[in-house]
Formats: structure tokens, sequence, C-alpha cells
């Protein structure tokens, strides 16, 4: 064991003094580098939307229009006559369907905006608009074209005129006035 020992702690001292005797003789040592350049600022842009998003605006404006088609095609037709009760209720069914379509609207037109300002954005930022941002921004424009085709607003608004028209006649005379109070008096005499 006493020979094995002072050989293993050998190695090591002699490596240490080799290195000691290597800085004296060298001595400190300086870096330069030989061309000091600025860095240049870092710009990190990510898309506005993706195509993904895009598609599904367009799906959720196509899905609206035909919403707003089919609430339209459920006005009813503009007739003459019938009892006071259903004109109140042809006027209500009226309001309610003139109310879904000005959400609809509001909503497709919300829709388009918002592509309008993501391909705007993606235009300042890239010098150039994304084409599917623009291609989504047509095709919602095209949705608002065609619903605005079909859908007629004034014939909705005349015949709500019509119909209060008719039920302001029809509260006036003295035989709807005289049949109300009789109905009064019946029920409550029972």
């Amino acid at each position: 064991m006493k020979g094995i020992l002072p050989k293993l702690l050998s190695l090591p001292c002699m490596c240490c003094i080799g290195f000691y005797a290597g800085t004296q003789l060298i001595g400190e040592t300086e870096a330069a580098f030989t061309s000091q350049t600025a860095p240049a600022p870092l710009t990190i842009s990510a898309a506005v939307i993706f195509p993904e998003g895009v598609q599904l605006m367009e799906t959720q404006a196509r899905q609206i229009g035909e919403k707003m088609i089919q609430s339209y095609n459920r006005v009813p037709e503009q007739s003459e006559g019938g009892t006071l009760e259903e004109l109140h209720g042809t006027l209500t069914e009226l309001e309610a369907i003139e109310k879904e379509l000005g959400a609809g609207q509001e909503e497709l037109d919300n829709l388009y905006i918002e592509l309008l300002s993501y391909q705007q954005q993606s235009a300042s930022e890239n010098g150039k608009p994304i084409d599917y941002a623009a291609k989504g921004v047509k095709a919602v424009g095209k949705i608002i074209k065609e619903t605005e085709k079909f859908i007629d607003y004034q014939r909705i608004k005349d015949f709500q005129t019509s119909l209060v028209k008719q039920i302001k006649e029809m509260e006036n005379q003295p035989f709807v006035q005289k049949e109300a109070a009789e109905s009064d008096n019946e029920t409550s005499e029972k």
C-alpha cells in the first residue's frame, strides 16, 4: 500500500505544477474583436389571422345569410281583412322577423368589418394584404350583397304600415267596440 499511494499522488501533483508554471510563463491574455457591428433590431411578426379563421368567418357569414333568407321567407303574405287578434298576431310576427333580420345584418356587417381590419392590418405590416384575408373580405361582401338583394326591407315596412292602419281602423269602428264591450260583459257575468 505504501508504494501505490505516492505513485498515485505524484501524477496530480505534477499536473498542478505544470499548469502553474504555464500560467506564470504566459501571463494574462486579452481577446479583442476586430469588427464591431451594431446588432440590427429584430422584428418578429406573426400572422394577424390564419386561413382557418377566415374560413370560419366565411362559414359563419354564409350561415347567417341563409338564416336571414329563411326568416324573410317566413314573412306572411299581405292580406286584407281578418280579425283584430289575427292582425295583432301578424304584426307581432312581422316585428320579430324584422328584429331577426336586423340582428343578422348587424352580425354580417361586424364580420365584414373584422375581416376588413385584418386585411388592412396585414397590408400595413407587409406592404400588401394577405391573399386569404382579401378573399375572405370579398366572400363576406358578396354574401352581404346577396342578402340585401334578396331581402326587401321596404316591403316589410309597407306591410307593417298597412297592418297598423288596418288595426286602427278596426279599433275605431263602433261595431268592434260594441263587440268588445259585449265580450267583456259576458266574461264578467261568468
